[in-house]
């Protein structure tokens, strides 16, 4: 009997439930301490700093509220579940215009719209409440992906244009009196001044390997 009466003690009592003014208040006085309860380390400094914080601003807010004390931890509980709120009601705006499994479109009016106290909650975490598109999704449109489309396409009609021009300027060469003999045809003069100088080096170079392996083949005989 003596242990359940301590619990009932230790059991948390329902405070009132937060009127508009009280918040407007909360979201003001947090806006002013922003850079420190907002702060993303989670060192033991840190989090020291920001305690005190909390318990600076509950004297700031029961000095000026007019609806019964509250608590630094009721008062940060509250500011959680405010940023909680403003997540979910983001999320639908994202999600419920287009769902997938069929059936007819939510109506843009029953999705709940951020009020002004949560808009200014939703500008002090202005990345914790970005709504932009996973970069690593399978759905993520790469706006460098969507550069290089346009380029290519530029890029095709440029050379579109190129092969146009080339084809202009190609003249037909008349193939039907072909023959294979035509393949032992000796090389002309001009051809052999500009092809035999650059491989000049590679026939000797292998004339050379030739003659060395038959030396060797004679030697062995």
């Amino acid at each position: 009997m003596f242990i359940y009466s301590i619990l009932l003690k230790e059991k948390r009592e329902r405070s009132t439930n937060f009127i508009e003014s009280e918040l407007e208040l909360l979201v003001d006085l947090v806006v002013r301490h922003n850079k420190v309860l907002e702060n993303k380390k989670t060192d033991a400094v840190t989090a020291n700093v920001k305690n005190k914080t909390w318990e600076l601003l509950a004297k700031q807010f029961n000095s000026k509220s007019l609806n019964g004390y509250r608590s630094e931890k009721c008062l940060k509980l509250k500011y959680e579940n405010l940023k909680k709120t403003v997540k979910i009601k983001l999320r639908d705006v994202k999600s419920k215009p287009c769902p997938t499994g069929g059936g007819p479109a939510v109506p843009q009016n029953t999705i709940k719209k951020l009020s002004s106290i949560e808009e200014t909650i939703r500008s002090l975490n202005p990345l914790a409440f970005s709504d932009a598109t996973s970069q690593f999704d399978s759905d993520c449109v790469d706006e460098n992906m969507k550069l290089m489309v346009e380029v290519l396409q530029d890029c095709q009609e440029n050379n579109s244009e190129d092969l146009d021009n080339i084809s202009d300027n190609i003249t037909e060469i008349n193939w039907s009196d072909y023959t294979p003999a035509k393949l032992r045809t000796p090389i002309s003069s001009i051809l052999l001044n500009t092809i035999i100088p650059q491989n000049h080096s590679c026939i000797d170079h292998t004339t050379n390997l030739y003659e060395d392996e038959t030396c060797s083949d004679k030697n062995l005989e």
